[in-house]
C-alpha cells in the first residue's frame, strides 16, 4: 500500500472508494493491521491534524521514536495559546474532519458477517432489510446476511446508533451480553462498555423493550429514556434525558453532563485506541459537564481536562500496539 495514500485516509482525504479499499487493504493481514496502527497512533497522540503544520513527505520521513515528551509539552503549549478561552466551557470549537465508511451490506448465503469500526472512524451500515447503523469508534457488530423468518437478531460491542425499518411480524433484536434489546421500527441507541460491564440503551423515537436473556422483562422505553444497566450487579437505572446528549458522537463531538473521568476515559481508549490507566483511584471520579469534538489529538483533550481538574498524566507511545497514558 502507498504510504502516503494511507495517510490521506487517515486525514479523510480519500474518496468513499477509495476509502472503503483502504479498510479492505488494512484487515487483509496483521502487518497490514500494525502500520494502519502504528500511523494512527502517531496521528492521535502528536497533534498533526492541523495540516498546515506537516506535509505528508515530513511525516513519512519521520518514525514514531522522533515524538518526544519535549514535542508533546510544545504541541501543549501551542494549543494552549488558543485554547484558554475556552477552557471554562470545556469545548473545542476548532475544526476538525471526520473520516467515515459507508457500507451497504447486500443479500447472500453466508451465516453471519462482522464489521468492525476502526479506532478513529466510524462505520455506516446499511442492512437487506433497509435498517441502518451507524457504528462509533472501535466497535463490532455481527449479524447473519440472511435473516431468520421470524427475527433480526445482531450482537454488538460498543457503541450504534439504530434507524429499524419497521417490520411486526419480524422483531429486531440486539443481544449486548446477556440481555436483549428488541424493536419493531425503532431509532435508539446503545452503548456497551465490556471495560465497566454497563450498557446505556436511549431511545429517539418508537418503542423498545429490554428483557434478560431468559425471556424477563427489564424494561419498556419510550422516546427521549435512557436506561443504564449494570451488568455487575443486575442494577437499572431509568430516566429521561435529551436524546442529543448520546448520539452527538455521530455529528463528530460529544456531549455530556456531570461524567467520571474514568467513563469518560473508556470512550478515549475506543476512538484512539489507547489504553488509560489511573494510579490514583481519586482520579477516577473526577467529573465534567460540557462538549469535546472527536479526532482531535488526544493529548489536546486531557490538556483541556487537566486545566480544569487537579491530575496530571504521562504518555508512552508504543509503534505496534496501544500506547499508554498514565492519569496520575
Amino acid at each position: 500500500m502507498n504510504e502516503e495514500k494511507l495517510w490521506l485516509f487517515i486525514k479523510g482525504r480519500l474518496t468513499e472508494k477509495d476509502e472503503q479499499a483502504i479498510l479492505d487493504w488494512i484487515y487483509a493481514s496483521e502487518d497490514n493491521k500494525k502500520m494502519y496502527i502504528s500511523l494512527k497512533n502517531l496521528w492521535t497522540l502528536s497533534g498533526i491534524a492541523r495540516e498546515d503544520q506537516f506535509e505528508v513527505s515530513d511525516f513519512l520521513d519521520n518514525n514514531i521514536e522522533s515524538i518526544t515528551k519535549k514535542d508533546l509539552r510544545r504541541k501543549h503549549s501551542e494549543f494552549l495559546k488558543y485554547a484558554a478561552t475556552i477552557i471554562l466551557s470545556l469545548s473545542l470549537t476548532s475544526f476538525t474532519s471526520y473520516i467515515y465508511f459507508k457500507h451497504r451490506i447486500e443479500r447472500s448465503y453466508n451465516t453471519s458477517q462482522t464489521i468492525i469500526a476502526p479506532p478513529g472512524q466510524r462505520s455506516d451500515i446499511e442492512m437487506s432489510d433497509g435498517t441502518t447503523v451507524s457504528l462509533n469508534s472501535g466497535t463490532t457488530l455481527e449479524f447473519p446476511v440472511s435473516w431468520n423468518p421470524r427475527k433480526r437478531n445482531v450482537n454488538l460491542v460498543g457503541e450504534a446508533l439504530f434507524q429499524v425499518n419497521s417490520d411486526d411480524k419480524r422483531p429486531f433484536i440486539v443481544t449486548i451480553n446477556n440481555i436483549d434489546v428488541i424493536a419493531t421500527g425503532t431509532c435508539f441507541n446503545i452503548n456497551y462498555k465490556p471495560k465497566l460491564n454497563t450498557v446505556d440503551v436511549t431511545l429517539i423515537s418508537g418503542n423498545l423493550d429490554i428483557v434478560s436473556k431468559d425471556g424477563r422483562p427489564l424494561t419498556q422505553l419510550h422516546p427521549n429514556q435512557n436506561a443504564h444497566l449494570n451488568l455487575t450487579n443486575d442494577s437499572l437505572t431509568l430516566r429521561n434525558v435529551d436524546a442529543s446528549f448520546y448520539t452527538s458522537w455521530k455529528e463528530g463531538q460529544i456531549t455530556f453532563a456531570n461524567k467520571r473521568l474514568e467513563d469518560i476515559a473508556v470512550d478515549l481508549e475506543r476512538w484512539y485506541n489507547v489504553e488509560i490507566v489511573f494510579s490514583k483511584d481519586s482520579s477516577r471520579d473526577i467529573r465534567y459537564s460540557g462538549t469535546i469534538l472527536k479526532n482531535k489529538p488526544i493529548d489536546q483533550l486531557l490538556e483541556i481536562l487537566r486545566l480544569t481538574s487537579n491530575f496530571s498524566y504521562d504518555i508512552q507511545i508504543r509503534s505496534d500496539k496501544s500506547s499508554i497514558i498514565t492519569i496520575k
